[in-house]
């Protein structure tokens, strides 16, 4: 749905084997929690065994319907105090005047193009340093941030929400810990340092197979690696750093690939140049070719760059 984005349609029913992403839901009560791009109902689930009141926000409306029309009364929308809001997550949470207890922002690929490289360049603004800090804003003052996804994700979003506490003047090592998995991750941030209460039950509740409990160093995190809603987030499969950089045309990869790309060029122009010589049709191929390559080239370089 939406691109790549995927939800699990659930029933809601109590928590039985405890999974890394239900641990934030473990840790106490809730006087009320957010869920941005809540899909499914499988994190409105969750929330409803912690607060009385957990507010849904989807940005498409099919989805809802396709879950209720699945699950019916058993879905996780039709318990009492959940609410569901038709409405982007960020700009949702950016026009209420209302802090949560807990806001969760999890799994949420919608507006990416992983594995379909025709959406390589899609922007997300839901994981910028700007979105984070309208998250802490809308907390209450013991309120917590949850970021859950893919470790390979989590770690991309980690220095964006580091920043994002330091700007709101927070220092990391206190106000921040991350439930690493082998798989998948847990970022929590508040706007206040944890208490040894919590963090005692954190490394409690964390306490399985191949996950560790840590909190980052208050250290200047590289401009390069925050992700801005000037240069948002780019969905991909993998990449190196340098690759990256080629992305978004820095570096000495740019520099090489540039190289690359003309050397195919070239090679090109000289597969065409043979055959269409010898039948006086050179001056045609010529301009129609390079009016091909200068579009890929603005199309994949430029447009990307300077928007």
């Amino acid at each position: 749905i939406d691109c790549i984005g995927q939800t699990d349609v659930v029933t809601h029913q109590p928590i039985s084997t405890p999974y890394i992403y239900d641990l934030p839901f473990m840790l106490r009560n809730y006087s009320s929690i957010l869920v941005i791009g809540s899909g499914g109902g499988i994190d409105v689930s969750r929330g409803l065994h912690a607060s009385p009141r957990v507010i849904g926000v989807e940005i498409n409306p099919l989805v809802i319907e396709e879950a209720l029309q699945l699950t019916g009364n058993a879905s996780p929308y039709r318990v009492p105090g959940a609410e569901t809001v038709i409405a982007e997550g960020r700009g949702f949470v950016e026009s209420s005047s209302e802090l949560y207890d807990m806001i969760v922002i999890s799994l949420i690929k919608r507006y990416g193009g992983v594995g379909i490289k025709d959406f390589i360049f899609l922007e997300n603004y839901l994981y910028t340093v700007e979105a984070y800090a309208s998250y802490l804003e809308h907390l209450t003052p013991e309120g917590i941030l949850i970021v859950r996804d893919q470790t390979k994700w989590t770690d991309r979003f980690l220095p964006s929400l580091i920043a994002a506490v330091q700007r709101a003047g927070g220092d990391p090592a206190k106000n921040m810990m991350i439930i690493r998995g082998s798989i998948s991750s847990v970022l929590i941030a508040k706007n206040s340092p944890f208490t040894l209460a919590e963090r005692t039950r954190i490394h409690l509740l964390a306490s399985i197979p191949k996950t560790k409990v840590y909190s980052p160093k208050n250290d200047p995190v590289k401009s390069a690696s925050v992700i801005t809603d000037n240069n948002p987030f780019i969905w991909r499969v993998s990449a190196s750093q340098e690759q990256e950089r080629f992305l978004r045309g820095q570096g000495w990869a740019a520099v090489r690939d540039w190289w690359l790309m003309l050397a195919i060029t070239l090679a090109a122009l000289l597969l065409v140049y043979i055959p269409q010589r010898k039948r006086g049709l050179m001056a045609p191929s010529v301009f129609l070719g390079s009016i091909g390559v200068g579009y890929i080239i603005l199309q994949l370089m430029f447009i990307h760059k300077f928007t």
